[in-house]
């Protein structure tokens, strides 16, 4: 036989919190920490927060970065292929712009001194069209430069290495476009990695 519930029983029953069931799929993302899922395999990973470490250069070479205008990157990438050409020894826009700075390093600072590069040219807003782009050259490349910029100095001019491999880069595009008669071949909008010869 039941018992009939007293008017105690039901203020008890009254003032006892009610608990509400959170939805599964609520209760899963609550208690699930942050974590990624493996594809094809099924299980989870714990989320990486390192970044990629940069890529090391090769042991006998250094890493440079200059400012290269757009409009003298392309004429740079043609001069390349004139020279290739016509039996250059780079087989590479790499290989290339560190010929162009060997060639400007073993100039007299005086002789440096003719090949001023122009200024960058500025959109309406001031903005440069370039970017900088990133080289290895060989460690007694970079300290032929190093030494020709500190020649330079004592003669009074104060380039940084950006403008200094402008004025490299400027003195072999103006070599290459004189053995073409005044005209650069149009370079493709993507260069081989390595130039091979048959």
């Amino acid at each position: 036989m039941s018992k009939t519930p007293s008017l105690r029983d039901a203020r008890r029953a009254k003032a006892r919190p009610v608990l509400t069931e959170q939805p599964p799929a609520a209760a899963e993302a609550a208690q699930e920490p942050a974590q990624g899922v493996a594809l094809g395999t099924g299980r989870t990973e714990a989320r990486s927060t390192r970044k990629r470490a940069p890529r090391a250069t090769p042991a006998g070479l250094v890493r440079k970065s200059a400012y290269v205008p757009e409009g003298e990157w392309q004429e740079a990438r043609a001069a390349y292929l004139a020279d290739w050409r016509a039996g250059g020894e780079a087989s590479s826009i790499a290989k290339w712009i560190e010929q162009a700075a060997q060639d400007f390093a073993r100039l007299s600072p005086q002789q440096r001194g003719k090949v001023i590069p122009e200024a960058a040219p500025r959109a309406a807003d001031g903005t440069v069209s370039g970017k900088a782009r990133s080289y290895t050259v060989a460690e007694a490349t970079a300290e032929a430069m190093a030494q020709a910029m500190a020649d330079d100095q004592q003669a009074g001019r104060w380039d940084s290495e950006s403008a200094w491999l402008r004025g490299a880069m400027a003195r072999a595009v103006a070599a290459a476009r004189r053995r073409e008669g005044g005209e650069l071949p149009q370079a493709p909008a993507r260069l081989p990695a390595r130039l091979t010869r048959a």
